[in-house]
């Protein structure tokens, strides 16, 4: 493939990379086709009909996208949308590359690449005619493609049941609009908005008659779903049912909303503060909630049922929960039937249904991964599902798994919480756009953003040179290690990964020629030396696995050059154990310790934190290793008690120059915590948004987290 010089920038197609003043930023699959769009067509007006056409093909998209897409290639070339140097907006018209395009001459191609390049600064392209003599062969291959067509669509028309033509935006505020609902009368959406990513979410109801939208007033309750509304008859109006919490309590109300100023008649149902809701429906004919929920001291999530008229909650029929157990619920439109989505350790899902009349369930497919929601069509017989990202659709199919299709593709990430429309046809949805990003949270570039993307970006790792560090992005789609280097601002992909995996932790060994990388429940070693010399691609991780944990992995950290320690919860505790990375052996641990870290390289010393009252004790690694701490006693020439004690909710704990830090999750303000290891315990913290990893070492804290979120809400159309 030829590189392009597009003004100051050198596009390398092959390696779909930007290179300026020799900085290079890796270029995402959607920006690097409607930026080879443009440089096919210099100085001439691109319409917004035409990018929906040529880089959208056969999907569905708002105007929106476009404006996210446009703006985040103008951010990529440093550009300015009121004084342009690379792409300009033509109003009521659409955008214009207003630079120069020229083909570089170091790399072949074709005679015919560089004319039609060259030609397109003279508003056209032309390609060669093909041979006479080949006429006949492209009309045969014409006729056959047309009978295979027809073929196609007529076994298509037979099976699909529901199409979608379009879709329409409903919001398109700034902030995250999610949770929406669509009230019977068909005139109303209620939707939640959060304009700030830690501040409390606001009530809004928008009129469809009028696109008047209305802020109604919540009484301080912060609000995160909506589940239903529904007519009470008796009393001639309609209620509103949602979750909220106030006074760290969360209890789940009822309400009147018809008044477009504030929620009036509040009055509290159930109580849910002892409990972890994942999902909630309500069935109107008998008035009761159905949730799945993670109850005190339960592992594994089950499902309920909660009668409003007697305020008592009942364990429900449901499969065996396994894993994290059974997660979502939906009763079907007829209110016949309970849809039940349960995953395993690995996070396949598996879908059941529950005929809410007899109790019988029945098991139907079984998916290879996690799937984020499914909700019942409006005939009670399809499902519309997510498929696995990266893929920005919604499926429709029947339980077994046969006919399914797509009825939603657009370009943004999908959120949670669909909902039907009543209309027998329709579907709401939301979108869900975050930036992670990594910035310094201390040192000389406190502030500052690396190699920033608008994808996520996430699990930084400070090499010890102080000139590189690692993290996992999704800039092509799937989640891949990186390497960024600071002096330059650049970096380049070590992994070319096939499949989609959801990384949660990364950990570098002590010398740096190794990196662990881990899922839920399994961990791989890559040869990080290899990867940096570039003499190894690694397309699978299946020869790199070197344990599988019996539940979900919590914390990984290595302890010596062979060693880690491992911190997992499976379905009785938190369970923390040695892992032989050369045996591949794991060495249990009593379980009145949850987490190990190595806290000084030199003299071998491990730190321990118990896992009841998270104190920090101190051992060496030998007499760790010496005894299977079955006995264990918390004596002084056994165990040292440290000053520290963490707070009820930990995670990531980091060691460096003789502190440990850790971030403190046990509020609402979440924060970054740091305890000396020696002299007068001074905790020193740090005010921080949702976080996704962080690592220090002597240039300072640096810190992945969530800069912005914005979503709208979407309605189809039949």
């Amino acid at each position: 493939m030829a590189k392009i010089q597009i003004g100051d920038f050198l596009l390398d197609q092959q390696l779909s990379t930007l290179k300026k003043n020799e900085v290079e930023t890796v270029v995402e699959p959607k920006l690097l086709e409607l930026l080879l769009l443009f440089c096919q067509h210099p100085n001439r007006i691109i319409s917004r009909e035409e990018i929906l056409e040529k880089i959208w093909q056969n999907s569905i998209v708002t105007d929106n996208a476009i404006n996210k897409m446009v703006g985040n290639l103008r951010k990529l070339l440093l550009d300015a949308p009121k004084t342009p140097r690379y792409i300009q907006t033509v109003p009521k018209r659409g955008y214009r590359l207003i630079c120069s395009v020229d083909i570089v001459s170091n790399i072949p191609i074709t005679s015919v690449t560089k004319k039609s390049l060259n030609d397109c600064h003279k508003g056209k392209v032309s390609v060669p005619a093909p041979p006479k003599k080949y006429y006949a062969y492209g009309f045969i291959i014409i006729g056959v493609f047309f009978l295979l067509l027809v073929f196609i669509l007529n076994v298509s028309s037979n099976k699909a049941a529901f199409t979608i033509s379009k879709t329409q935006e409903l919001t398109r505020q700034q902030g995250l609009e999610f949770s929406a609902l669509h009230s019977e009368n068909g005139r109303y959406v209620l939707f939640l908005k959060k304009v700030k990513i830690n501040g409390m979410s606001q009530l809004w109801r928008k009129d469809l008659t009028t696109n008047q939208e209305s802020l109604i007033g919540t009484h301080d309750l912060n609000i995160f779903k909506l589940i239903a509304i529904y007519n009470q008859s008796e009393k001639n109006s309609q209620k509103l049912l949602f979750i909220a919490s106030k006074d760290k309590q969360c209890f789940i109300y009822q309400a009147d909303w018809s008044t477009n100023k504030e929620l009036v008649n509040i009055e509290s149902v159930m109580d849910c503060t002892s409990m972890a809701i994942n999902d909630i429906d309500f069935d109107i004919s008998s008035k009761q909630l159905i949730y799945s929920a993670l109850k005190a001291n339960d592992q594994t999530s089950r499902i309920y049922r909660y009668e409003l008229s007697s305020k008592k909650h009942f364990l429900m029929a449901q499969p065996e929960p396994l894993g994290i157990g059974n997660h979502s619920v939906d009763i079907s439109p007829d209110g016949k039937k309970l849809l039940i989505m349960r995953s395993n350790a690995d996070l396949h899902t598996q879908l059941f249904v529950l005929i809410l009349k007899s109790n019988k369930i029945i098991e139907y497919q079984q998916f290879n991964y996690f799937v984020r929601e499914a909700i019942w069509y409006h005939d009670s017989e399809n499902i519309l599902y997510f498929p696995p990202p990266p893929a920005h659709q919604i499926l429709m199919g029947d339980l077994s798994g046969e006919n399914n299709h797509t009825v939603v593709s657009i370009s943004e990430y999908l959120s949670r919480n669909m909902s039907l429309i009543a209309d027998g046809e329709s579907l709401l949805f939301a979108t869900n756009s975050a930036d992670f990003s990594n910035r310094w949270l201390t040192g000389k570039n406190k502030g500052n953003l690396l190699d920033n993307s608008t994808v996520y970006e996430m699990l930084p790792a400070l090499l010890s040179d102080d000139k590189h560090y690692l993290y996992i992005s999704k800039r092509s789609g799937k989640s891949q290690l990186y390497m960024g280097e600071f002096a330059s601002g650049s970096s380049k992909v070590l992994t070319q990964l096939n499949n989609y995996l959801v990384f949660k932790h990364i950990s570098l060994s002590l010398d740096n020629n190794a990196v662990l990388l881990a899922t839920n429940n399994r961990i791989w070693r890559l040869p990080l030396k290899a990867l940096r010399e570039g003499n190894l691609t690694i397309k699978t991780l299946d020869d790199y696995q070197i344990f599988r944990a019996d539940g979900f992995i919590k914390d990984i950290n290595w302890i010596s050059s062979s060693l880690i320690s491992l911190t997992y919860k499976n379905e009785k505790h938190l369970q923390l154990s040695l892992v032989d990375l050369q045996t591949e052996q794991e060495l249990k641990l009593d379980n009145m310790w949850s987490h190990a870290i190595l806290a000084n390289k030199k003299n071998e010393n491990i730190l321990l934190v118990h896992s009841i009252d998270h104190s920090v004790y101190q051992i060496s690694l030998s007499k760790l290793l010496a005894s299977p701490l079955s006995n264990a006693k918390t004596s002084e020439n056994y165990f040292v008690q440290t000053d520290m004690k963490l707070s009820t909710k930990f995670k990531q704990l980091k060691v460096f120059e003789d502190k440990l830090y850790y971030i403190d999750d046990s509020s609402r303000n979440v924060k970054l915590s740091s305890l000396p290891l020696k002299g007068e315990q001074h905790l020193e913290s740090y005010k921080i948004m949702r976080s996704y990893g962080f690592d220090v070492s002597r240039l300072g804290i640096l810190l992945n987290e969530l800069v912005t979120r914005e979503g709208d809400i979407h309605r189809t159309s039949p």
